[in-house]
């Protein structure tokens, strides 16, 4: 049990359709606002564009491309906020193997 509210990080591992670079984890730190919008039944639910951007010493990251400072306000797609952000390539993780096992 941890009773403080202090631990507010979101890992987030996106794949690509490269060979090499298969995968990029983003880690959101201090995560201020996560909000997922599922995608109508009648698209597909990969992410073709996003925004980042700072504003108000937060990073702001979106599905949706071209968005600006003003649009996050009114923005009604999949949104997170973080005082912090730091982001990795995964080579080749799409191997043979699992890259997740379910632990059971």
């Amino acid at each position: 049990m941890y009773p403080l509210n202090d631990k507010r990080i979101l890992n987030i591992i996106i794949q690509c359709q490269f060979e090499d670079v298969s995968m990029i984890e983003m880690q959101f730190i201090g995560l201020k606002c996560l909000r997922l919008v599922p995608v109508d039944e009648e698209y597909t639910c990969e992410i073709m564009d996003s925004t980042m951007l700072i504003k108000d010493n937060c990073i702001y990251w979106c599905d949706c491309g071209e968005l600006s400072e003003n649009d996050f306000e009114d923005y009604k797609g999949t949104l997170i906020c973080a005082s912090k952000l730091r982001w990795r390539t995964i080579e080749n993780g799409m191997g043979k193997g699992d890259f997740y096992i379910a632990v059971k």
